[in-house]
């Protein structure tokens, strides 16, 4: 996040500094003055509200101007709630969150979100039928949740998506299904993902109701539903107007906030009969299972069997609720008097005894229930019921089967329907209704064994207002056997787990998706459930896993009381079996344990994600979990094979860190006073290339190659040898499917990061495209050369799945720097974004990677260049140096934007103190940064990130006998005896500050000694008996 810049104004000012040396060393205690100057306070730029808080807060006609340096967060969100009458409820664990900003008049609800990060907003309407924003509810949340604060201008962001297909397996195909077999015939199917005269909306804020409805009876479009919780519209279009028409006259009536189609999931998995032992995911004691390829669920039920008071609302294809197997263990709403025709509770649903269905179509399944929504969730389909009978199958009854929590009760909300091909079909408007409906009616658990390749704004947001009100989501990671993330169960929520399947030989299911954002994994092959009709059958899928995991959950809310949902994520998380097949393939690399979930042991610190897993050395990893701490004390981040990583924040959901130097792959986990996480794979590498953002250059020019159709590749010599990573080209492929590649032909639809990385590409927008001249004429690809030293190639297409326009150029240019250009469209769609060598170390993602909204958004630009090394500044006193020699060695040059939040810097030379005041350059002991120096710089802001160009500087660094403050120039980690070799015999001692500790370094003792290795961009306290000259 970029924090804006205080400028430093230090005119007839004193500056009040900690005289910092190593002599056994008591930081603090000692202050001097230099001549003439007062302290300059962090908060002499602002305007203080509550000077006790250090915030300007001014709420007029619903916009919010606010002014913020190292506030806490909690003040902050009581005081916008006293003076906008929204009620804020607020978890005490992100009252002391820190956040620095500067809004000026934005919306009051974009900036209650941006503060709060994960909420839950409910929208209620007063007595003129106004719509407002009544009750926000905050919650500990992702890294980009409270406490970190985007301080651009908030603009708003029109989010499109759609969800994909999670499919089943056959039982006895061992090689799987995929939802990506993409031939499908028919304008109907292809169009399928989408319902083509329905819109999802959220309307302009500035928009009255009054001009909302008058604009649409004009416009012939209707309201079909209302969902107030999140203030979205899911609108009625006109015969022969698309969504794709809807959204482009929308547009130019100003009239959007945000939209998106609604999107459409089919629900498939494949019944058989196998001769298998039955229930070989629960027990698998006999049969021709591994032994222990089960979760140990009769060991756990001897602690738990799930308790009639935890509730999991199964949102599919509805629920048998008359099964001989189910029926005890339905749900049924107690304050619902049945058959009344009257909403007794005031929920907004009459007679939803048994749940609610939110299915309504105009067309469907003649065997089916697809017209209105009404009370009835009956299961027609039969997905919907084999899920739930994996959750609460009733036990000990002398039938069937029986459930993981089968004293626990199901939620029967049904969003799906078979059409009349026989198949299941859920859409994303109906799916974020049952999603509140569980949320506003005492679910626990939601179960959700369905997603897509594209995020759907509507399911985010209600997944967020779910989350809010403390309920986990468990969310299947997809059947297509890649590593491309399924959504929701990507969603950067914490509430959510995100389950992938194994089968019975202890193996990933053959299936099943795999990636470092899968949580874990659960069986999914060959499993055996309830079916309606009193009825019983085998199903495979990561549908099949998830409802384990659901159903463990219920398990752990029984057996522990009050426990807050991320503390069931991390006892299921910290309790896996793990297996070597699934090492790298989730983040725990294991299978559930509901037994080990249930003991002791479970409990601790967890990671849920680290971000990136792929990173650039020296730059920031992101960690994402549960039980840190609040504060560091003596806990530490390490990766296998490489020392403590430098801390930039700490906190108990999250950890910012810094990557290590140079090329490393390693086990990254994280230590605390309760114990130490499981390790998380990770990679740190050198990048070859720098990617930068600047304004759309769209050009939309160039001469059209009649190059048409699907799934094609065309070859094409350059007028110059492009530089790519270290090698020349001259001839290129290109796809229809939205990239360049350098050596293959294959112009392949499926697309994934993984898949990017083997392959020598360039991909501005790789994504399954169609190019069809016959229904739209511009439809081509087309050359042209804007310069004599550039080219560019322009896709015109549209995507084969939801037919959303595609503008998108590339340009090449001689010195090998490579733009990304995005015209109008772009949207609904989920590209891989990035270049490749075709190797695993040597690909960069774009930050534009995945993002479902690509019209007319800033250019990106790859440009080769030097390795950069990145410094990152904590607030207060840093030892660093600088290890590169720089280009420019001016101060300001080198600390670059940072060195506006720098107070001052000192130097140690020849014996004497110097030192450089930020704001007063001119004045200043010292102007240049050195590579042979070490400094102390004092800093204003937190994780300040610093990347200074320069080559590695050659030769010794003198040394005078006595303390010298020195850098260490190198870029690599050096145990300290190996370091300083060449001078050994002379070091009396050494001594660094790092993470606000002092380590040391005896040559007499080091066994005693805590520093154990050197490394780049810290500075070092050297005693040498003798002046001496070191090599490095």
């Amino acid at each position: 996040m970029i924090k804006p810049i205080f400028s430093s104004n230090t005119t007839n000012k004193k500056i009040v500094f900690a005289f910092i040396i190593p002599i056994f060393f008591v930081l603090s205690g000692v202050q001097f003055n230099a001549s003439g100057i007062t302290p300059r306070r962090s908060d002499d730029t602002l305007t203080i509200g509550h000077s006790s808080e250090k915030f300007f807060l001014n709420i007029i006609e619903g916009r919010i101007t606010l002014v913020a340096k190292e506030s806490p967060l909690g003040p902050i969100l009581e005081e916008i709630g006293k003076r906008s009458g929204v009620k804020i409820i607020l978890s005490p664990a992100i009252r002391s969150n820190r956040v620095t900003l500067d809004w000026k008049a934005i919306p009051l609800e974009d900036g209650i979100k941006k503060l709060a990060g994960s909420t839950g907003l409910v929208y209620k309407k007063d007595e003129n039928g106004a719509i407002y924003l009544s009750e926000v509810h905050v919650l500990p949340s992702s890294p980009e949740g409270p406490g970190k604060v985007d301080h651009e201008g908030i603009e708003p962001k029109i989010a499109l998506a759609s969800i994909k297909p999670v499919e089943g397996s056959s039982p006895q195909d061992e090689q799987g299904t995929t939802s990506l077999e993409k031939k499908i015939s028919g304008a109907e199917d292809k169009n399928g993902r989408i319902v083509m005269n329905e819109m999802v909306i959220r309307f302009n804020r500035e928009l009255s109701e009054e001009e909302i409805n008058k604009f649409l009876i004009d416009s012939n479009i209707s309201i079909k539903k209302y969902i107030a919780a999140l203030n979205y519209h899911i609108l009625s279009l006109p015969e022969g107007m698309t969504y794709y028409d809807a959204l482009a006259y929308f547009k130019s009536k100003k009239m959007l906030y945000q939209a998106e189609p609604n999107y459409i999931i089919p629900i498939k998995a494949i019944p058989d009969d196998p001769s298998f032992p039955l229930q070989w995911g629960l027990n698998n004691s006999v049969g021709p299972s591994v032994n222990g390829a089960d979760i140990d669920a009769p060991e756990a039920w001897d602690f738990s069997d799930g308790g009639r008071g935890v509730v999991i609302a199964v949102i599919d294809t509805g629920v048998d609720y008359t099964h001989e197997d189910l029926a005890d263990n339905i749900w049924q709403n107690p304050y619902e008097i049945p058959s009344n025709n009257i909403d007794d509770d005031g929920n907004g649903y009459i007679d939803d005894v048994m749940g609610w269905d939110f299915v309504d179509r105009l067309s469907g399944n003649p065997d089916e229930d697809y017209e209105g929504q009404d009370n009835d969730p009956l299961d027609r389909h039969g997905h919907g019921t084999h899920v739930a009978g994996i959750i609460a199958a009733v036990a000990n009854n002398g039938k069937g089967v029986a459930g993981v929590a089968y004293n626990s009760r199901i939620m029967a909300v049904r969003a799906a329907y078979m059409d009349q091909s026989g198949e299941g079909i859920l859409e994303s408007a109906d799916a974020a209704q049952a999603i509140l409906y569980a949320a506003e009616n005492g679910a626990d658990i939601i179960n959700i064994s369905w997603g897509d390749y594209v995020e759907s704004a509507i399911i985010r947001d209600a997944i967020a207002f779910a989350s809010s009100r403390g309920i986990i989501i468990s969310a299947s990671a997809g059947n297509d056997s890649t590593g491309s993330r399924i959504y929701p169960a990507a969603l950067d929520n914490p509430a959510i787990i995100a389950v992938s399947a194994t089968d019975r030989h202890n193996n990933r299911a053959t299936f099943s998706n795999y990636g470092n954002w899968i949580h874990v994994s659960a069986p999914g092959k060959d499993i055996y459930s309830t079916k309606p009709g009193n009825t019983y059958g085998y199903l495979s899928g990561t549908s099949m896993a998830t409802p384990h995991v659901s159903g463990l959950a219920a398990l752990i809310i029984s057996a522990t009381p009050g426990i807050s949902p991320l503390e069931v994520k991390a006892r299921i998380m910290n309790s896996v079996d793990v297996m070597g097949s699934l090492e790298g393939k989730n983040i725990s690399s294991g299978r559930i344990n509901a037994y080990a979930a249930l003991m002791p042991g479970a409990s601790g610190p967890c990671i849920f994600s680290v971000s990136p897993y792929r990173v650039q050395e020296g730059e920031a990893i992101t960690i994402s979990g549960y039980g840190f701490g609040e504060n560091q004390h003596e806990g530490f981040v390490s990766i296998t094979g490489y020392m403590p990583l430098n801390i930039i924040s700490w906190g108990n959901g999250h950890i910012v860190c810094q990557a290590p130097r140079g090329e490393h792959t390693g086990w990254l986990s994280v230590t605390t006073r309760g114990g130490t996480t499981k390790g998380i794979l990770v990679d740190s590498v050198i990048n070859q290339y720098d990617e930068t953002l600047s304004t759309n250059r769209f050009i939309n020019g160039g001469i059209r190659q009649n190059w048409h159709g699907d799934d094609q590749s065309w070859s094409y010599t350059l007028p110059f040898a492009f530089p790519f990573f270290g090698h020349e080209y001259k001839e290129l492929f290109i796809s229809s499917n939205g990239f360049i590649d350098f050596a293959s032909t294959t112009p392949s639809y499926l697309k994934s990061e993984e898949m990017l990385s083997g392959r020598v590409m360039i991909s501005p927008f790789w994504d399954d495209l169609v190019i069809d001249p016959v229904e739209h004429p511009e439809h081509d690809i087309y050359i042209h050369m804007p310069s004599n030293d550039s080219i560019c190639f322009r896709w015109s297409a549209k995507s084969y799945y939801t037919d959303s326009d595609i503008n998108v150029e590339v340009t090449l240019h001689r010195d090998g720097r490579i733009e990304f250009n995005y015209g109008e469209g772009n949207s609904a769609t989920s590209p891989v974004i990035g270049i490749s060598a075709g190797d695993s170390k040597n690909y960069l993602l774009s930050t534009l990677n995945r993002k479902s909204l690509l019209s007319c958004v800033d250019t990106v630009i790859f440009i080769p260049g030097d390795r950069k090394f990145p410094l990152f500044l904590k607030k207060g006193w840093n030892l660093v140096s600088v290890p590169v020699r720089p280009n420019d060695s001016l101060v300001p040059i080198v600390l670059g934007d940072a060195y506006n939040s720098i107070e001052t810097i000192w130097g140690y030379f020849y014996n004497a103190w110097q030192i450089h005041i930020a704001g007063m350059f001119p004045e200043s002991d010292f102007l240049t940064m050195k590579d042979n120096y070490g400094y102390w710089v004092n800093s204003g802001e937190n994780a300040l990130r610093i990347r200074i160009s320069g080559e590695l500087a050659q030769g010794a660094i003198s040394l005078s006998k006595g303390w010298n403050l020195t850098g260490y120039k190198s870029f690599e980690i050096k145990p300290v005896s190996d370091a300083i070799s060449s001078i050994a015999g002379k070091v009396q001692s050494i001594w660094t500050y790092k993470n606000g500790k002092w380590y040391v370094y005896d040559p007499l003792h080091p066994e005693f000694s805590d520093l154990v290795f050197m490394e780049p961009g810290l500075g070092y306290w050297i005693n040498t008996k003798e002046s001496c000259e070191w090599a490095q």
